[in-house]
């Protein structure tokens, strides 16, 4: 019975020494542990006016003075051009 005992707590020793290990596996994932540092900055246009053409994506890197919009043109207080 004692001999059954010490195999029994051998297989535990094993058991309990491995399963730590078995979370190590190399899988590949796209998925990531921590956390992101960003700077959140407001955009406003210059003057109103009605979007022509966005040339940017939300979330994409952008450099200071780069374009990121293109507002419509306007004729004499019509409106947009071409908004007739």
């Amino acid at each position: 019975m004692q001999l059954m005992l010490d195999g029994c707590r051998r297989i535990r020793c094993v058991v309990l020494f491995l399963l730590p290990l078995w979370g190590c596996q190399g899988e590949e994932s796209d998925h990531f542990q921590g956390y992101v540092e960003g700077e959140y900055v407001l955009v406003a246009a210059p003057r109103g006016g009605q979007l022509e053409q966005l040339l940017t994506v939300r979330g994409a890197e952008v450099i200071a003075g780069q374009p990121l919009f293109i507002l419509a043109t306007w004729r004499n207080g019509e409106g947009p051009a071409g908004s007739r």
